[in-house]
């Protein structure tokens, strides 16, 4: 709008400024439809025509289209005026073409249109007010000149010779095409009509681009009263004449589709049905002090309650106070108002027990969420059709002191000088807007979710998608608030899979809802199949609970195999668990892969179910554990949460450079490295499988440990001694292997 009051401005005292005052006006109009910023439509580049005489070239390009529309193809001088002076991006194209040289432009534009024929369509469709991105696929496949078909413009002259403005026609056209495929008499005959009701040209205008379908029917229909036309313009009589509506509008074609545009709206939905054309009337203020997109936002908020759309235009026609209210800003106490509303004592005690995460005070816009939070939307929906409506006017009028928590005051006070002040106030947000009230608990939560607000809710409604209550999914968001912690996609994957796969019902998934935490493929899938294989060769007669089967550590889990069968263990290590060790040989630049299985099946253990969990456990943890073979034969393995320390000699180097472990005679030291509170000795050939020792220092438990397992009779040397009994620091144990 700045902008094409500067153009105006400089095309006063541009030196081919004298043109007169109504060509800048003209202009300026011009100018504001396309620079508005409203627009969406994407302009050609005018960059090779410098800025200072971009606004007299278009001036040019409009002069020429128009003088070819009039004197070449006859077209009357007003409308190929109109034609000209609202079309842009055809005019655009049409500049792109010349070569720019500002004394011969004008020449070289009308030379371009003369001898190179324009679409006559495509300029009529844009000049009618329809987006130039939509005007490609109403082009007619075969045709490119009026002459070829002069329905269409004859019938856009006829509405504009009564009044329609021109750019306003594109309305009519994308609803109602059949429009300009009427002769011209039967246009006339059709406005005539209309009038007959007690309408002006204006007020028929202001109708008919709200309710284009009243020129589309047939004239004998329409006599007949078929398809709502004449109950239509019954009700808009009843409305503007005799309720005095149309005295409340003013006096121009604008004004008056304005406010039909909020008519049919209510029209719409009330589905044609019923006295809401006499409701419409009793009720002035709705369509004279409301915007048509404040309407649409108070439907779209009285629908999140659970209404249907016709019910909601009544309850707004009947109750026009609702539209007064201030989402945003007004702060409501959800007790207190479920207490306005007449919910009893007992049923409150219930919220109070169960629904603490939407307790405390909220903001009006989230009550709908709330409600629905509770599972009470469809009794809060039922109260205000029952003709309570009034008692939320009332207890918003009644201008409460609402008592704010105090610890989410705190928790709100810190986020506000925090660093991350904009990025948790967004997350505190989101959680407001699923119903969440303005409470500790809500504070509480904010520190478990992870991700943007977006991605919150983008994972939160995948799980919705996948038919959860909505009070159930946040409860399980209360309960189990990590389970939004995840891309949205892997949560759709673990649904599917629990749903489709393990025959899982939702309400096993809203009981535990932890279920989701865990790895896919690394738990959840191989843990499932190995169960299944158990069951169907039957060694397993027991259905373990997908809880009990995803949940224990992978020490109870391998135990509990261990029970089903002795060889269970392996057989699970060899085909199911997709855990790795990193092999690397001596001299070897490649590095190598194997199973976890293998070193387990190396310790022939089998005679301590304790100490067989707890070393598959360590082991199966190895997925970046490392295996080195040392220059004194030993074969080492360290990780961040074991250290494995095979006997030399345990094992044998094949040609290919794998290893082979001789499970006959292995010794193996276990030091969890995280607090070395334990320590694990075990030789498979021994008596003594296993033995727990405690120390205080874990530096004197790694050497202790060592000299036990040289003092052994058929234990042989170590060649790294000197760095084990050395060992003064912990740090460096762990960084010689």
């Amino acid at each position: 709008m700045v902008y094409a009051r500067r153009c105006v401005k400089f095309l006063a005292f541009h030196k081919h400024g004298s043109m007169k005052l109504k060509t800048n006006r003209a202009m300026f109009f011009f100018l504001h439809r396309h620079f508005s910023t409203t627009t969406k439509t994407n302009f050609p580049n005018l960059s090779k025509i410098p800025i200072k005489h971009r606004n007299h070239v278009i001036y040019e390009a409009q002069k020429a289209l128009t003088d070819y529309l009039h004197n070449t193809k006859s077209i009357p001088f007003t409308y190929a005026e109109h034609i000209g002076n609202n079309t842009f991006c055809s005019l655009t194209n049409l500049i792109s073409k010349v070569n720019f040289s500002p004394p011969t432009f004008s020449n070289n534009i009308k030379r371009v249109i003369r001898f190179h024929p324009i679409n006559e369509f495509e300029v009529f469709f844009e000049s009618i007010g329809i987006d130039y991105t939509l005007v490609s696929d109403l082009l007619p496949n075969d045709k490119l000149f009026f002459s070829e078909d002069r329905t269409l413009l004859e019938a856009a002259c006829v509405l504009c010779d009564f009044g329609f403005p021109w750019e306003k026609l594109g309305v009519l056209y994308m609803e109602k095409s059949s429009i300009f495929g009427k002769s011209v008499e039967e246009l006339k005959l059709r406005l005539c009509w209309f009038k007959r009701f007690g309408f002006g040209n204006v007020e028929v205008i202001g109708i008919c681009l709200a309710f284009p379908f009243v020129l589309s029917e047939e004239v004998d229909q329409i006599q007949k009263g078929v398809f709502g036309i004449d109950g239509l313009f019954s009700d808009l009589k009843l409305i503007f004449l005799d309720n005095s509506l149309g005295s409340y509008v003013e006096g121009n074609v604008d004004s008056w589709y304005e406010v039909c545009r909020k008519l049919r709206m209510f029209f719409d939905l009330s589905g044609w049905k019923g006295n809401v054309g006499e409701l419409m009337g009793k009720n002035k203020s709705i369509f004279v002090d409301h915007k048509e997109d404040e309407i649409v936002h108070r439907v779209e908020y009285l629908c999140r309650f659970g209404g249907k759309k016709e019910e909601v235009a009544l309850l707004i026609l009947q109750c026009p106070e609702v539209l007064k209210l201030d989402l945003e800003k007004t702060v409501i106490n959800v007790l207190e108002l479920l207490k306005h509303f007449g919910m009893s004592s007992k049923d409150l005690e219930d919220v109070i027990e169960n629904f603490g995460h939407v307790l405390g005070t909220i903001r009006m816009v989230n009550l709908p969420n709330v409600m629905r939070a509770m599972g009470l939307q469809e009794w809060f929906c039922d109260k205000l059709k029952g003709g309570h409506h009034q008692l939320l006017a009332d207890y918003i009028a009644s201008d409460r002191n609402e008592d704010r928590d105090k610890v989410y005051q705190d928790g709100l006070r810190r986020i506000h000088i925090s660093r991350a002040r904009v990025h948790s106030i967004n997350k505190l947000n989101f959680l407001h807007r699923l119903g969440f009230g303005e409470n500790a608990l809500t504070m509480n939560l904010l520190d478990c979710l992870h991700g943007t607000s977006s991605e919150l809710q983008e994972r939160f409604d995948c799980l919705l998608r996948s038919r959860i209550e909505f009070s159930k999914l946040c409860m399980m968001v209360r309960k189990t608030p990590r389970i939004l912690n995840q891309n949205y996609e892997i949560i759709e994957q673990k649904v599917i899979f629990f749903n489709q796969k393990m025959g899982t019902t939702l309400d096993y998934l809203e009981t535990f809802p932890a279920m989701l935490h865990y790895h896919l493929d690394d738990r959840i899938i191989p843990r499932y199949r190995f169960h299944t294989w158990l069951t169907e060769r039957g060694l397993s007669y027991r259905k373990y609970s997908v809880q009990s089967m995803i949940t224990d550590s992978e020490k109870k889990f391998v135990a509990r195999v261990f029970k089903i069968h002795p060889a269970a263990p392996k057989h699970w290590f060899e085909q199911f668990c997709r855990r790795k060790l990193m092999v690397i040989g001596e001299g070897q630049s490649q590095t190598k892969m194997v199973e976890a299985h293998i070193l387990v099946d190396a310790l022939s253990y089998k005679q301590d179910t304790g100490a067989a969990a707890e070393l598959c456990s360590l082991l199966s943890q190895g997925a970046d554990a490392r295996i080195i073979c040392c220059s004194d034969g030993d074969l080492r393995c360290r990780n961040e949460e074991a250290m494995l320390v095979l006997r030399s000699g345990a094992y044998s180097t094949q040609s290919d450079g794998d290893f082979e472990i001789n499970s006959s005679d292995v010794w193996l030291v276990c030091c969890k490295t995280v607090n070395l509170e334990r320590l694990f000795f075990v030789r498979s050939s021994s008596d003594q499988i296993f033995k727990d020792f405690k120390y205080s220092n874990p530096q004197e438990m790694l050497v202790r440990s060592v000299k036990l397992l040289r003092s052994s009779s058929t234990a042989s040397s170590l060649q790294d001694d000197d760095k084990l009994q050395s060992c003064s620091d912990m740090k460096t144990t762990m960084t010689c292997f």
